[in-house]
């Protein structure tokens, strides 16, 4: 079978959502991410998607999201390109297909990375490791594990829905409209989170998700020391928290348990059964604070890197 690559069109859209849907009846697990990643996403650029054709016909389609480092981050952090890819299940030789795709993303990656400041660079994907091509061909690439992260899920009961008060700081909530709020976002993100590299586009792509929102908690001089963001899926009346954080030096003080009782009533308020989250399996403060609140774990998904 000859595989041609090429760039992507929002012509195929359609003929994509076919083969993930045709995925999902084989991997129940397989995310349902092409019609939102390929055309709401606003951190995908759509050079950094490839499709690859047998004939007219799709036959796998792949991207990459770059996450470079920051100029002042410790020069053993890498810049990180995660990517996925899939697969037509009616594709019989389905390594050399995933080969085409990773190589086109690869030499798009190079290119991506001749404009950073340092060259050193890591491969991430992440998934729930039961789509057996993925993983198969991503040992073979020489990935290897590196983290664990556990999708949890809680019903929302109305009753549970009251939230407690906190002495000499404001729950609130905060848009992050302006330039300087998206600026200030991304350094309270980045003093959170040292090891990751959150940028505007990631910001901007989160916004995006259907009835998004974010609360913040100030201190007594106006300064944020947490935040929550979340979003409501109306069609499956399911919640995600997709970000939440306390500044270090104001742990330990309630206001995380405080921020996720007011993202549940937000849901529940909007029609929501159910919340989700990803919690990474190594920290520890942030599963004993979901099990407290009553989330339970249901699957895990792993993340497997590789040298650049």
């Amino acid at each position: 079978m000859t595989v041609i690559v090429s760039p992507f069109e929002n012509t195929m859209l359609q003929e994509i959502m076919k083969i993930e849907q045709s995925t999902r009846e084989v991997y129940a697990d397989f995310p349902v991410w092409a019609t939102w990643v390929y055309s709401n996403n606003p951190e995908i650029n759509p050079k950094n998607i490839m499709i690859t054709l047998s004939g007219d016909r799709i036959t796998g389609y792949g991207h990459i999201i770059s996450r470079p480092a920051y100029d002042d981050d410790p020069v053993e952090m890498p810049h990180t390109f995660y990517f996925d890819m899939n697969v037509s299940q009616e594709v019989q030789n389905q390594i050399e297909v995933y080969q085409a795709l990773f190589l086109a993303l690869e030499q798009r990656a190079e290119e991506l990375l001749e404009k950073y400041p340092k060259l050193h660079a890591e491969w991430c994907i992440q998934h729930y490791g039961t789509v057996e091509p993925q993983l198969n061909f991503a040992i073979r690439k020489g990935f290897h594990r590196v983290e664990s992260f556990w999708l949890l899920e809680k019903t929302l009961d109305e009753k549970d829905q009251q939230h407690g008060a906190l002495h000499d700081f404001t729950v609130s909530e905060w848009g992050i409209e302006s330039w300087e709020d998206q600026q200030l976002f991304l350094k309270l993100e980045k003093q959170a989170f040292p090891e990751e590299t959150p940028t505007l586009e990631n910001l901007n792509a989160l916004k995006a998700l259907p009835q998004w929102k974010t609360y913040i908690v100030t201190n007594s001089f106006d300064n944020i020391v947490g935040l929550i963001m979340m979003h409501y899926d109306p069609e499956v009346r399911k919640g995600y928290i997709d970000d939440l954080f306390t500044l270090p030096e104001y742990r330990n003080r309630g206001i995380g348990h405080v921020l996720l009782r007011k993202a549940e009533q937000y849901l529940s308020e909007n029609g929501s059964n159910a919340v989700q989250l990803h919690v990474a399996d190594t920290n520890l403060a942030a599963l004993h604070l979901y099990q407290q609140a009553n989330f339970k774990k249901i699957k895990e998904k792993i993340e497997m890197r590789k040298p650049f």
